[in-house]
C-alpha cells in the first residue's frame, strides 16, 4: 500500500521491509483499480499434496520457497504473513492469476475482511463466516454472504466445500461433484473451478486493501 500511495502502479516484484529484515514480494497493483496486494501463498496443481498447501492452516509456520516468490510452489513465513496481516484490512483468493494476464473477472474469486473473518486466527469445521465477496463456477454472492469454511492444525489448509449444504447463505451446489474443495485443500476437485482445471492450474492467497476501502 506505501507503494501504491508513492504512485507505483506496475505489479511486479518488490522490496518489503520488516523486523525480521528485507524480503522480496509479488505485489499486485492493477488487477483491481485503487487496491494493493501482497501475495502470501501460490500453488499449482502438482504441488496440492505438499502439506505447505493441504494441511497447514495459516496459524501454522510452513514456508516453502519463501525467498523466491513464483506462481507453482511458494509459501511466506508466518512471521512474515501476520506483519503482512497487521497492515492489511481484506484478503482474497484468486485462480491461475498468472495466466489470466494477471487480470481479475471475478470467476472463481473469494474476498473477505479481516475485520468480519480474520482467516488467520480460524480453526474449525465448515462454520459459516461472512465474506465481501465470493464466486465459484459462476455462482456468486456480494456482501453479507456466510460461507462454510474449513481449517484445522495438521488436518485442513483453508477451503471451503461448494457441495456440503448447510445453513450458510451461499450454496454454490449446482454443478458441484461430492464433497468438491475450493480454494484449498483439494482432496476432491472439480475441472469446472477454475483453481483445479489441470496439474498447471494455479491457487493464489493474497493480503491487501484498498485506497478507498470498500
Amino acid at each position: 500500500m506505501d507503494y501504491l500511495r508513492g504512485g507505483v502502479f506496475e505489479s511486479d516484484f518488490y522490496r518489503l521491509f520488516d523486523s525480521n529484515g528485507i524480503y522480496m514480494a509479488y505485489c499486485d497493483f492493477s488487477s483491481e483499480p485503487g487496491a494493493a496486494w501482497t501475495l502470501v501463498m501460490s500453488w499449482n496443481q502438482a504441488s496440492k499434496n505438499l502439506p505447505h498447501f493441504r494441511s497447514k492452516p495459516f496459524f501454522q509456520d510452513a514456508p516453502i520457497n519463501e525467498k523466491t516468490p513464483n506462481w507453482n510452489s511458494y509459501r511466506q513465513t508466518l512471521a512474515r504473513i501476520q506483519t503482512l496481516r497487521s497492515q492489511s484490512t481484506y484478503w482474497r483468493a484468486t485462480c491461475s492469476f498468472d495466466q489470466m494476464q494477471q487480470k481479475i473477472d471475478y470467476r472463481d474469486y473469494l474476498r473477505g475482511k479481516f475485520s468480519d473473518f480474520d482467516i488467520m486466527a480460524y480453526a474449525g469445521h465448515g462454520i459459516c463466516k461472512p465474506v465481501d465477496y465470493v464466486n465459484v463456477r459462476g455462482h456468486a454472492a456480494g456482501s453479507g454472504t456466510t460461507v462454510g469454511f474449513w481449517q484445522v492444525q495438521n488436518t485442513y489448509s483453508l477451503h471451503m466445500d461448494s457441495s456440503v449444504p448447510g445453513s450458510c447463505s451461499f450454496n454454490p451446489s449446482t454443478g458441484a461433484v461430492p464433497s468438491e474443495d475450493n480454494f484449498g485443500y483439494y482432496d476432491i476437485i472439480n475441472k469446472k473451478f477454475r483453481c483445479t482445471m489441470t496439474d498447471d492450474s494455479t491457487t493464489q492467497w493474497w493480503f491487501g486493501g484498498y485506497l478507498d476501502e470498500l
